[in-house]
């Protein structure tokens, strides 16, 4: 399949995912920032003029805006045009979601809710047994496979991976009683997760029968100011990781969009933009130091 050395992006994606794909083989990149309806009207009208793509990359759901792309059109378009699905579910995890039907390649951070105590870092590419591009993605794997994984490492994941489920549960339940809390201030211009806006349907979709919205959201103050007050009595820890069990708050623009923190917001994700990613602390402690 190389009508075009063509790779697309999907969304928002986290800025080294692209940096990734624009250091790769591919000869040519094009990028949807919004993974909406209309971008997947543009995709297909691309593929129906006769141009191909070698692989689609998503995030799901995405990382800062925690929107979800319409998995099934996008799982429809490979099938008929021939090109890879490659997902990313770190944000909310294979716990809450059974997205591997409907892609070929689900990439997950194993640093993050797998592990859970910031202690380890580690990834997974899971093929989707049934994908018509299986034999094509191993052979590439196998080919390029170098057994680098520190054996501690693996001792240390191996026992905080032990009660995922429960972590991944319970933080899911702490979560909501701060959107609920998050949705009222009137200095609150919105807040993203997975559950609310316009792309929850499709991430409803694809909901595990045990599962949930996952403990990260994102929270857009209409000043600036008030945001960065906000952020800096907030009485939690602050980094750049999420997943973990206990709260964590981060200026996500500023980090991971600095050097192009100027062109973000017309996109949705202003350079106030704060993430917070809910731990295993009492709900009720988590809101009262979020409101205070």
């Amino acid at each position: 399949m190389r009508c075009t050395d063509l790779t697309r992006r999907n969304g928002w994606l986290y800025p080294e995912t692209v940096e990734v794909l624009r250091r790769g083989a591919w000869k040519n990149i094009l990028s949807f920032k919004e993974g909406t309806e209309t971008e997947l009207d543009q995709l297909e009208s691309i593929l129906q003029s006769g141009q191909r793509i070698h692989a689609l990359f998503i995030e799901l759901p995405s990382n800062i805006k925690l929107s979800s792309p319409n998995l099934h059109r996008i799982r429809a378009l490979a099938d008929e045009y021939n090109f890879i699905v490659a997902c990313d579910d770190t944000v909310v995890g294979y716990i809450n979601i059974d997205a591997l039907p409907y892609v070929d390649l689900m990439m997950s951070s194993l640093t993050k809710a797998f592990s859970g105590n910031s202690n380890v870092t580690g990834g997974s590419l899971v093929i989707n047994p049934n994908s018509r591009h299986m034999e094509r993605i191993q052979a590439a794997l196998f080919g390029n496979y170098e057994n680098t994984y520190f054996p501690l490492d693996l001792d240390t994941i191996l026992h905080n991976c032990q009660d995922i489920a429960w972590r991944v549960i319970k933080c899911n339940q702490n979560t909501f009683p701060l959107i609920n809390l998050f949705a009222k201030p009137p200095s609150i211009a919105l807040v993203n997760h997975p559950s609310i806006g316009p792309t929850a349907h499709l991430y409803k979709s694809l909901i595990r029968k045990e599962g949930g919205y996952g403990n990260v959201l994102s929270v857009i103050f209409h000043n600036p100011s008030s945001a960065e007050h906000f952020y800096n009595v907030l009485d939690i820890c602050k980094g750049s990781s999420f997943g973990t069990n206990f709260t964590l708050a981060i200026p996500y623009i500023q980090l991971a969009n600095y050097w192009n923190r100027d062109k973000v917001p017309k996109y949705g994700a202003p350079q106030h933009i704060i993430r917070i990613s809910v731990g295993l602390e009492d709900s009720v402690e988590l809101v009262q130091t979020s409101a205070e």
